[in-house]
């Protein structure tokens, strides 16, 4: 589960200590059954890795510059406006930073309509996909689609302060950050999986209806990542961590194999040394209205 207080998880210096020998550009031998990669790709896989393994094992870190999560101990949950306050107070602090409105969510009777945030984490502090440095990867982060799975903005946030005024700012030398922290400001206020819409927002990458998933996919267009990650999260369960793979069967076959046996397998390796219990995110259910699957069959 993201944000799982982890009592086995390796402390924050040993993660970034990780990350300084990925700068150093050491040997890097993920398994990749056969693939042969450039060392660009192998730089890429263990940079990618390490910023995935930051999200997935966030616990709470002493920092001077806390998130709004840190500094309420986490008894409540960072809402919009929070959100919005913290962004300006980095914006006006890092030149790294710049922080973008790309959507709007719509107003209701009881919360009204909020900004949909895109923070652009660069070295040299760029607000245009004209400007971005292509040498680098770029990996965009969505947090929170599903309004009552919390836990991907809480550590966006941090993860944003760590690239903009903690240890993890070297890392910008390597790799485009884009992070899209909280894009169903709704549904984390109401504490709902759906948003001001009754929409599942993560059923609505084809129809588009909702502002939020107009404004992902813009997004996306707009900078074309080489690697995005949706953050989720569940309930208590046997694993603590599940990452889920390239999937869509409109996918090249080849990206799908990169995805499963080099990344996949490297996030595997990283969270078995931190003794996180893993297991890749499959569905398993029928088709059903109540189901994952998220769609429903007649009888």
């Amino acid at each position: 589960m993201l944000g799982h207080q982890c009592r086995a998880c390796p402390p924050f210096s040993a993660i970034v200590e990780r990350y300084r020998s990925s700068l150093q550009i050491v040997p890097i031998e993920p398994p990749t059954r056969g693939i042969q990669m450039t060392a660009f790709q192998r730089r890429f896989v263990a940079l990618v890795s390490g910023l995935i393994l930051t999200l997935l094992v966030y616990a709470e870190t002493r920092s001077e510059w806390p998130t709004p999560g840190e500094a309420s101990h986490f008894v409540r949950y960072t809402q919009s406006d929070d959100v919005a306050r913290f962004l300006s107070e980095l914006d006006h602090t890092s030149e790294e930073m710049v922080v973008q409105v790309v959507g709007r969510s719509r107003a209701t009777s009881i919360f009204g309509s909020r900004d949909l945030y895109l923070v652009i984490l660069t070295a040299e502090g760029i607000d245009s996909p004209d400007e971005l440095d292509r040498s680098r990867p770029t990996l965009l982060l969505i947090g929170s689609q599903h309004g009552n799975e919390q836990s991907a903005k809480e550590a966006s946030l941090a993860l944003i302060r760590d690239l903009t005024v903690g240890d993890l700012r070297p890392l910008l030398e390597e790799v485009n950050v884009l992070v899209m922290p909280q894009m169903n400001p709704y549904g984390n206020y109401v504490d709902i999986r759906r948003n001001e819409q009754d929409l599942d927002l993560n059923r609505d990458h084809v129809k588009l209806e909702a502002p939020q998933t107009e404004a992902i996919h813009r997004v996306f267009r707009r900078w074309m990542p080489e690697v995005t990650v949706d953050a989720h999260e569940k309930g208590n369960d046997y694993y603590q961590i599940s990452y889920g793979c390239v999937s869509n069967a409109n996918i090249h076959p080849s990206i799908q194999t990169f995805s499963r046996e080099v990344i996949l397998d490297e996030v595997a390796t990283d969270l078995e040394k931190a003794q996180v219990t893993f297991h890749e995110y499959l569905i398993t259910q029928r088709m059903g209205v109540e189901s994952s699957a998220g769609a429903a069959l007649p009888a």
